[in-house]
């Protein structure tokens, strides 16, 4: 959910929380168009004192119209951030309390319309175990606001301290490590046309992102994996600016993992500038869920192969940075 209220047309917040908000849509989806994302749902609304659902798709969402809708919200008005809040939440799929739940809220917080306070939030999203990741903009942001929703749902909260380049890439790696078994394998700034040091891409890793930024004339590509050999791996890429910094994802998928027949990778920078980066591997997603309780599971029906994944419910919601991970013991036909 994205803040376009007049109090985010200063100092540049509109562009950065235009670009946070791509880039975490761009974590649940891979660049490539063909890829398989049929079992991801993705809903952005953009909230001043109207909520306006500004794109929805429920399996396969695409990162082209994700992006240019984005491009195309104007600030203007009042901040109804609770109001807002209040009304999306029939969007989430509360019929299945098993399924992973997140709420991600791009604003300066600064609430000044509307009937709803922020006790009403809170309550409402632990009530349905539904967490908010927060990330504040701007030097004028209630940082009070945004930091409370977020703890009392079991969410994260992000402030922007070091600059737009460390703001994004934190938001990133906060929403991967959201999904059990995604990884970050590398964070470091890379002088010009250094070779960071290898390392090991998991096993069940289908996409092998590189999220970074570096300053001054664009570049088709400022970086490339490469393999043990020194061998440049094929990989899409994605780039946008904003004043004078460049901000890209690069990403290889588990197709060209395989057809190498290793593990091993590294990132080289092309560029005779310095790139700021982050590496995650995003690990395959469980595609199915039940909503079973412990002591009175039975036999029931699960694909071979598969995890079996359970969140841990609390007297008062999900416990948060708790999950569960078993396996089957035996098959029953």
């Amino acid at each position: 959910m994205l803040d376009c209220s007049g109090s985010m047309n200063v100092n540049g917040k509109m562009d950065e929380a235009k670009l946070a908000a791509k880039f975490i849509a761009q974590s649940f989806l891979s660049l490539d168009a063909e890829y398989d994302v049929s079992n991801i749902s993705i809903t952005i609304y953009a909230f001043n004192e109207k909520l306006i659902k500004v794109y929805e798709k429920k399996g396969n969402p695409s990162i082209r119209e994700i992006t240019d809708k984005i491009n195309s919200i104007v600030p203007a008005g009042k901040t109804v951030l609770y109001d807002a809040l209040y009304k999306v939440i029939n969007d989430f799929a509360i019929d299945n309390p098993a399924s992973l739940k997140l709420m991600y809220v791009v604003s300066d917080g600064l609430n000044n319309g509307g009937e709803k306070t922020l006790d009403d939030i809170t309550q409402l999203y632990r009530s349905k175990n539904i967490s908010i990741y927060s990330f504040a903009y701007g030097d004028d942001a209630d940082l009070n606001v945004l930091s409370d929703m977020a703890v009392e749902t079991g969410g994260v909260y992000y402030e922007k301290e070091q600059g737009i380049k460390l703001k994004v890439v934190d938001a990133v790696a906060a929403l991967l490590g959201s999904f059990p078994g995604n990884e970050q394998l590398k964070s470091l700034s890379m002088h010009p046309h250094e070779e960071s040091s290898e390392f090991v891409v998991p096993l069940k890793a289908r996409l092998v992102k590189v999220y970074g930024s570096y300053d001054g004339e664009s570049s088709e590509r400022p970086v490339n994996f490469l393999s043990k050999s020194g061998l440049i791996l094929n990989s899409t890429f994605w780039e946008e600016k904003i004043g004078n910094t460049n901000f890209f994802v690069a990403e290889i998928d588990s197709a060209e993992l395989s057809s190498l027949g290793i593990s091993g990778m590294s990132i080289k920078n092309e560029l005779n500038r310095d790139v700021n980066l982050r590496v995650i591997a995003s690990n395959e997603y469980h595609d199915y869920s039940l909503n079973v309780s412990f002591n009175k599971t039975g036999p029931f029906s699960w694909p071979s192969k598969r995890t079996v994944m359970a969140s841990v419910q609390g007297i008062d919601g999900l416990l948060a940075d708790v999950d569960a991970v078993g396996k089957l013991e035996k098959n029953i036909p």
